[in-house]
């Protein structure tokens, strides 16, 4: 029996210390159906080198190079164009895919039916030099996980809980046909497809770390990424927003929006926190405390180098 084709999709920008271990990582899949398409996003350090490097051991992996900086979406809609793959896996260049995973989504997605669209898994955290810091989903001391992913329609709980890791997706070729690809006015992609997505089809959960995920730089002193990212969450919840068809979806996307909102006012994002409080209006009736937080945002008190502090403390921090 024919082997499904598997496209990865890596796209790598400034990461010449780390790329080259993730590309190892897929030419060492124990599964071999495999496209690799590498998208080298406008590095301006040494990653082309590393890439070409790795070419020369894989020389039929597809190499896309941008001359300039383009935001994710646009990137890897530009190589989705490119692949042929029945199920794509979307990485970045300090992402490492454990030696089974294509194998071991693609056994889960053999079992299940049409309706499932998405497979994707937990992920280990490590920092740069490959230490273990942490899991995506919180565990106890003995490794059992606190908070663990859903399976089926999870359209409701994405707003409940912290979004799923993207990096540890594998997604059939259909979902991007039917959502055409991610949007690409959003700097930061994975909130509002996890969104569009989980509307039509059901995720499956694997209850194993089959991705490692390195913590690189400080995001907490990027001001520009922070307003970026609470920016693309903003507009996957007014996605959700003109999508949701039940009281209980709107409940659950007024717990994901006060959440966000918070964020926004603590980093000091307040024309954000208004319009994150424009669209709760709509969805539900504002709580005196709603308001406080919105009257907060009025006043030039910065939050942010406290909020900062108390998530050092948080250890390890991925995304807000």
């Amino acid at each position: 029996m024919e082997q499904p084709l598997v496209t990865v999709i890596c796209l790598c920008y400034n990461q010449e210390c780390f790329v080259g271990d993730t590309l190892l990582s897929v030419y060492q899949q124990t599964y071999s159906a495999i496209e690799l398409i590498i998208v080298d996003n406008g590095s301006t350090d040494d990653s082309i080198s590393k890439i070409e490097t790795f070419l020369e051991i894989c020389p039929h992996a597809i190499f896309i190079r941008l001359n300039t900086n383009q935001n994710t979406a646009i990137a890897f809609n530009q190589a989705l164009s490119h692949s042929s793959g029945k199920y794509i896996i979307h990485i970045s260049g300090n992402h490492i895919l454990v030696p089974h995973r294509v194998e071991r989504q693609l056994n889960a997605f053999s079992k299940l039916d049409k309706r499932y669209g998405i497979v994707y898994s937990d992920a280990e955290l490590l920092n740069e030099q490959l230490d273990h810091i942490g899991f995506w989903y919180e565990r106890n001391s003995e490794s059992k996980q606190l908070n663990e992913g859903n399976s089926g329609n999870v359209y409701a709980s994405l707003f409940r809980k912290k979004y799923i890791c993207s990096a540890s997706m594998m997604v059939a070729r259909v979902v991007y046909e039917t959502l055409n690809g991610y949007d690409e006015s959003l700097e930061h992609e994975e909130f509002d497809f996890q969104v569009r997505s989980a509307k039509k089809y059901y995720y499956y959960y694997q209850n194993e770390a089959l991705t490692k995920i390195r913590i690189c730089g400080d995001i907490l002193n990027d001001r520009n990424y922070i307003h970026a990212h609470l920016l693309s969450i903003l507009k996957g919840c007014q996605h959700a927003y003109r999508l949701n068809s039940f009281d209980k979806e709107n409940q659950a996307l007024a717990i994901c929006i006060r959440r966000y909102l918070l964020q926004a006012l603590f980093t000091d994002n307040r024309e954000l926190v208004h319009k994150f409080g424009q669209l709760l209006s709509k969805i539900t009736e504002l709580t005196r405390l709603d308001h406080l937080w919105l009257g907060l945002a009025k006043s030039r008190f910065p939050l942010f180098i406290f909020y900062r502090q108390y998530l050092r403390l948080k250890k390890p921090v991925v995304v807000f």
